[in-house]
């Protein structure tokens, strides 16, 4: 088997990953959505995303993933406004 088609393959396995866990993180935005409107609470916590970006610089490409992470806190946040 050609060396880049196992790579490719293995980058396939982990980019499905990826998208099963994305799915479902933003499943559980919903739910967030509906309790934050039960208890009249403000979609956006600037001190929770603070926390999220923070945990992104213990990994080697840091720079990477905090950006990755920023678009992902937007698309929640846009989920929990109804944008999405």
């Amino acid at each position: 088997m050609d060396q880049i088609k196992i790579y490719r393959d293995k980058i396939d396995k982990i980019d499905n990953q990826i998208m099963q866990l994305l799915e479902e993180r933003f499943n559980i935005v919903l739910e967030i959505k509906t309790y934050k409107q039960q208890q009249n609470i403000a979609i956006f916590d600037p001190s929770r995303e603070q926390q999220i970006l923070n945990k992104c610089q213990n990994y080697k490409f840091n720079n990477e993933i905090t950006n990755i992470y920023k678009h992902i806190l937007n698309e929640s946040k846009n989920i929990q406004m109804g944008l999405k």
